[in-house]
């Protein structure tokens, strides 16, 4: 039996709603879903078979739909502000939340799904985890159950149900392996987001466990911002491509195959083009041998790896979207546009820390014969002679 199991973080759940997308999109089938904090939100609307109002939930999230007065939340400091004046408040009400919930929480397509399904919370009163399964309770109780873990406490206020003061999942286990095991499954797929909060060594190691987690930079847990969401979505939808080896890359994401045909169509030349200019001049190689990468390239070990490297640290340093699907011919031909655009400026002491002008000035410089000022700064430089290598021969 499989199981998804979507752990909190609060804002960063987007990024499983990119993962469900991709799921869906894939055809991968499950039988258990488990959540803790916001990953109960998402997992109920995946034993629901949701998927469009898991999209629509995240692509129009905004401060108000989840918070009373968050109306002049311009940046990241009045956001934090804001966060600390509700803490020491009490922290914030649940009202919205619970309103947001309703408007997509469906009971009966919920219990009406063949779909097992569990959520975390946890017990202030008397300081252990509530277990709430769909299988043992109604919905509107199951419901105070989503609503008490998707709400990280301190932030918002502890949700008390009958005996019960009810706080976000995550102070028990933010990442419900175990508890995808207790209800069956011999086979997890886990969405983890690397958020803060507790998590528990996993009971049965002979269960098969596929990690999906972020290879790119998510917001913090406490933004909820429509525009960020958006990317996280492809984030989400990217990685799980990845992982399936439908698509390749680490923070940028290529088509499949895209990575193998480009090494093939330009290691030689790389190799051969890095070799010369090092050979060129003794001291450099004396100390170019000591930089890895280099010395790796010269005696073609690892190639395909550092031009990988390479080719993902120029999308960075370029400032290519992170959230696209590239054809690698197309990235390249951004790479080389976005390098002609950088003017050429002589490097002093300020302009060694823009990576982008040094580059440029290298790329420039690797004629025939390189100056010994050109080979004084390779050698201070060996990660950009590598990138102005591969920039030289696609």
């Amino acid at each position: 039996m499989r199981a998804i199991v979507l752990s909190g973080g609060g804002g960063k759940g987007a990024y499983q709603a990119g993962v469900y997308k991709a799921i869906k999109k894939l055809g991968i089938e499950y039988d258990i879903v488990t959540g803790t904090s916001i990953g109960a939100l998402n997992g109920f609307l995946m034993v629901q078979d949701d998927l469009f109002k898991c999209l629509w939930l995240w692509k129009h999230i905004n401060y108000n739909k989840i918070f009373e007065d968050f109306n002049n939340v311009v940046d990241e400091k009045t956001l934090k502000n804001k966060y600390f004046e509700k803490i020491i408040n009490g922290g914030i009400d649940t009202k919205r939340i619970d309103k947001l919930i309703s408007r997509i929480y469906n009971p009966k397509r919920l219990y009406n799904s063949s779909i097992d399904y569990g959520v975390v919370a946890f017990d202030l009163a008397k300081l252990k985890p509530i277990i709430a399964l769909k299988k043992e309770m109604d919905a509107s109780t199951l419901k105070k159950y989503i609503i008490a873990s998707a709400t990280c406490f301190p932030v918002f206020k502890p949700q008390k149900y009958e005996k019960e003061v009810l706080v976000d999942g995550g102070y028990y286990d933010t990442t419900p392996i175990n508890l995808a095991i207790d209800l069956g499954a011999t086979e997890v797929v886990a969405v983890e987001l690397k958020a803060v909060g507790l998590r528990k060594k996993v009971k049965n190691k002979d269960v098969k466990i596929t990690y999906i987690t972020p290879n790119n930079d998510l917001t913090s847990f406490l933004v909820f911002e429509k525009e960020a969401a958006k990317k996280m979505i492809k984030f989400g939808y990217n990685d799980t491509m990845k992982v399936f080896k439908k698509f390749e890359g680490k923070k940028y994401t290529f088509k499949k195959n895209n990575l193998i045909n480009n090494y093939n169509k330009y290691s030689e030349d790389f190799v051969e083009t890095t070799r010369y200019y090092v050979n060129q001049n003794k001291s450099i190689l004396k100390v170019l041998a000591k930089f890895n990468d280099v010395s790796y390239v010269i005696n073609k070990q690892n190639i395909m790896k550092i031009m990988n490297k390479n080719l993902e640290e120029l999308g960075n340093i370029f400032e290519l979207d992170e959230s696209l699907i590239y054809d690698i011919n197309s990235y390249n031909k951004i790479l080389l546009r976005r390098l002609k655009k950088e003017p050429l400026v002589k490097i002093d002491v300020k302009k060694v820390l823009n990576r982008k002008a040094l580059i440029k000035y290298i790329y420039s410089n690797l004629h025939e014969n390189l100056s010994q000022a050109t080979y004084n700064l390779i050698c201070l430089f060996p990660k950009e002679f590598l990138m102005a290598i591969y920039l030289k021969v696609i």
